[in-house]
């Protein structure tokens, strides 16, 4: 996998890179679903998201924290993190909830596309 060395190619400010194992290891699932073959979830993603469902609105939980959840013996690899690019705002200051809870409404300029039957106001016969 050596997820984490994608990181080093990134020159973009202000970002946080975050890879679930270094150069030479892989990253591994936690899980096997027997029926249809697969894995369910790597070990990452599932640390991940157990620490976020704990986390509320009012949460003053930060990022640097949530990181430290990432213990090499629940992964059974070594998290890569990459801070540099980071000019932001100290990373012991910016909470979990700033940094995944933003809301951002997106206009496209683009009219939907209508559900059959339905007319549009827009492509109403007058």
């Amino acid at each position: 996998c050596q997820a984490g060395t994608l990181a080093n190619h990134l020159y973009s400010p202000n970002i946080i890179a975050v890879g679930s194992s270094q150069k030479d290891e892989n990253s591994y699932s936690l899980g096997h679903d027997d029926y249809i073959g697969l894995s369910m979830v790597d070990r990452f993603t599932y640390v991940l998201l157990e620490q976020l469902e704990q986390i509320s609105l009012g949460s003053q939980n930060t990022l640097l924290t949530l990181m430290k959840k990432f213990h090499p013996s629940r992964l059974m690899s070594n998290p890569q993190y990459r801070f540099d690019l980071w000019k932001h705002r100290r990373l012991p200051e910016v909470l979990v909830t700033d940094f995944f809870g933003s809301t951002v409404t997106v206009e496209t300029g683009i009219p939907r596309y209508p559900i059959v039957g339905e007319v549009l106001p827009s492509l109403a016969i007058q």
